[in-house]
């Protein structure tokens, strides 16, 4: 690794960055640099934002725009809202990066008098919630809208703090935001994820500035003053889910001092240790392509899953998209009609093009896809970790 001139630690302020990876395939020239003081870790653009919203399902750094991640969440995360927030008590709601609309409908159906203040950047993507009587829209980024001071007794921010300009500072605004005893629902991508050992999808995406540890994320928010009602477990390293009570005192706004040493070294070898892993199972995507195109010269292949997987394994694996027999998607569906060509169903078509195969194309929600697959009848499932583990 080799030290960054200008970096700044957006948690501790360090200046000792250390470049960890150059990111493949990225249009803004991204690269990860670990702090050298508190771990903290953070993608530096050397190239600009593209100037128009491009939607991308590739599974290199290029990936976004289909908006559909938060709704595709919001099914795990509301049993820990109903169990860690007292929702009867709720009367106004923060939802920043409030998207389709996904929590916003959740909430209004069982506190149809909440009044909701929503953030969103993204106009094309509010049409469902911007009339609601009970909705204060502001069409623009988190930090260009002035907050009142403890003014919520919840704020949601669902897969929004890693594309923040200052992370540290959208959890300062957030602690101010809350009232004395408002409750936070935080998720954000997770660290750990690159530990992955069948990981084959670009991590460290363009759209994304920060990277989070969940014990350092959970330490630099202690230090502000939250308090934690619920802290996922070290199990699920796909997301860092929280829920964070703000106590009377006032934000701490002493410096963030490491709370391990070890930490940096430990951030800087995961790093590099996915990397090599990103790149052997991209070599291993080709064989997984090869014994799939040679299995739909025999049968009707199906495939569940139209998102990043499929498109590492037409991309970097060569898979033959003219002999595939359909393809379905139950959420990027909604939003993508055609894939590398192909046409993108929902789940439904399953009925009328009936695969002899099905190859379940998914990480974490593998085991929902398969159960889901039965009920269309069919029995002949193969999923992804399946495929890898076999060759």
């Amino acid at each position: 690794m080799s030290r960054i001139e200008g970096f700044r630690c957006d948690f501790c302020g360090a200046a000792d960055g250390e470049a960890a990876y150059a990111v493949l395939h990225s249009d803004r020239k991204a690269e990860v640099a670990v702090c050298g003081r508190c771990g903290l870790v953070q993608s530096l653009y050397h190239a600009p934002k593209p100037e128009t919203r491009t939607v991308s399902i590739s599974s290199a750094a290029g990936w976004g725009n289909i908006r559909h991640g938060k709704g595709l969440r919001l099914k795990a995360t509301i049993p820990v809202l109903t169990a860690h927030v007292h929702l009867e008590t709720v009367s106004t709601v923060l939802d920043i990066g409030s998207n389709r609309g996904d929590f916003i409908h959740w909430l209004l159906g069982i506190r149809p008098g909440a009044a909701i203040t929503a953030i969103e950047p993204d106009a094309s993507v509010v049409s469902t919630y911007q009339d609601l009587p009970q909705v204060a829209l502001d069409i623009a980024r988190f930090e260009d809208v002035a907050l009142p001071a403890e003014s919520f007794d919840l704020i949601h921010c669902s897969h929004t703090l890693e594309h923040a300009a200052s992370a540290s500072a959208m959890l300062a605004r957030i602690y101010r935001s809350l009232k004395p005893g408002g409750r936070l629902f935080l998720e954000v991508p997770n660290l750990a994820i690159l530990t992955d050992p069948e990981i084959s999808e670009e991590f460290f995406i363009d759209k994304h500035s920060f990277h989070f540890d969940r014990d350092l994320l959970r330490a630099f928010m202690a230090h502000l003053g939250f308090e934690f009602r619920f802290v996922s477990p070290e199990e699920d390293i796909s997301n860092v889910t929280l829920v964070a009570t703000r106590p009377a005192e006032p934000l701490n706004a002493a410096p963030f001092a490491p709370d391990r040493p070890s930490r940096p070294a430990e951030a800087a070898s995961l790093v590099s240790a996915y990397a090599e892993t990103l790149r052997r199972n991209r070599e291993t995507l080709k064989r997984i392509a090869e014994r799939l195109n040679a299995l739909m010269e025999r049968q009707r292949v199906g495939f569940w899953g139209g998102g990043r997987i499929f498109d590492a394994l037409v991309t970097f694996g060569g898979l033959r998209t003219d002999r595939i027999h359909v393809l379905v998607d139950a959420y990027i569906g909604r939003y993508v009609k055609q894939v590398h060509g192909i046409d993108l169903n929902l789940p439904e078509a399953l009925k009328a093009k009936v695969p002899q195969v099905l190859v379940v194309l998914a990480k974490s929600s593998t085991d929902d896809i398969v159960r889901q697959a039965r009920t269309h009848g069919i029995t002949n499932v193969v999923t992804f970790s399946q495929l890898y583990q076999s060759v």
